[in-house]
């Protein structure tokens, strides 16, 4: 039954994308530079270089905007070398991309995730009502649009639930509980994004607020106490691009590869990624997303 549903869950993301011009494109898992920086990578011997396995390809999915595809999603599997035991890792699991051009701001990129996520439920709502009933599960619509929060005014919620940040401080995995807890309160909702988070705990291609550099137009959905996705606005403009790579401290050849294609203008643009497991899991009310895949992935586990 959980199968079944999370079939239809991508199904319906499909059906979405494809209604609305997403066109589904291939990133490589093969990797010559680690995606995100400093996280943890699974090396791979590549001939007589190293490689890695992929985290996300986002900046794949940039260059493919550049390239002239304007609106795309990829699906694929991702991995991370994280030493986490906790019921929402896994070393290896799938996302579903999606990257948009000639956005005004990070509302756009929202608006887009928020349809998706309720086009998956209406399709899991349709075509799964045996399998909801035999898990025990009433699965409501969410309402339309979802709530955000935004940074500074998540400091001022936590702070009501006794939780203290310093300005530009990120928060920790409580708060995603505590912050669930006061939209179900305020507005009944189960899902909700929290938006323009510190940029000091960004990575280089996410777009500051011009006006307020202290955020960066970067946005997670929660759903339930738990992220599923990480997104936002990038940023396209090249001199600020190379101005905050410097800023990360990082070394400019190394993502050369990638930034040298902004000097040539850029669209605006954004996206996120989407975990499948993590939003079956909470659709689903599943306590450990080892549950909801078939061949789970763990610091321990590589057999079967």
């Amino acid at each position: 039954a959980i199968f079944k549903i999370q079939s239809k869950i991508v199904q319906g993301m499909i059906e979405y994308l494809n209604k609305n011009g997403f066109l589904q494109v291939f990133t490589p898992c093969l990797m010559g530079a680690a995606s995100e920086g400093g996280s943890e990578v699974f090396p791979v011997a590549y001939f007589d270089k190293e490689a890695f396995l992929r985290q996300d390809p986002q900046l794949h999915r940039e260059l493919t905007i550049l390239g002239g595809i304007e609106r795309l999603f990829d699906l694929g599997p991702n991995w991370r070398a994280e030493l986490s035991h906790t019921p929402r890792h896994l070393c290896e699991h799938r996302a579903c991309a999606v990257e948009l051009a000639f956005i005004d701001d990070e509302y756009d990129v929202m608006k887009v995730e928020q349809e998706l996520v309720v086009s998956a439920i209406n399709k899991v709502r349709k075509d799964c009502k045996e399998e909801l009933e035999l898990l025990g599960v009433e699965l409501e619509r969410p309402k339309l649009p979802f709530p955000v929060l935004e940074f500074p005014k998540v400091y001022d919620i936590l702070a009501e639930f006794g939780k203290k940040y310093e300005i530009g401080e990120d928060y920790d995995r409580e708060s995603e509980i505590l912050l669930w807890k006061y939209v179900k309160e305020k507005q009944k909702a189960d899902f909700f994004f929290v938006n323009r988070f510190p940029y000091a705990v960004k990575p280089f291609y996410v777009m500051r607020v011009d006006e307020e550099p202290t955020w960066a137009r970067s946005v997670d959905l929660i759903c339930k106490g738990l992220e599923l996705s990480s997104g936002g606005q990038r940023e396209h403009r090249y001199e600020k691009l190379i101005e905050q790579v410097k800023d990360k401290k990082i070394n400019l050849d190394s993502v050369e590869w990638f930034t040298k294609f902004f000097k040539y203008g850029a669209p605006t643009m954004g996206g996120f990624a989407i975990g499948i497991e993590r939003l079956t899991m909470q659709l689903l009310d599943i306590k450990n997303v080892k549950e909801v895949v078939l061949f789970p992935r763990t610091p321990e586990r590589l057999l079967p």
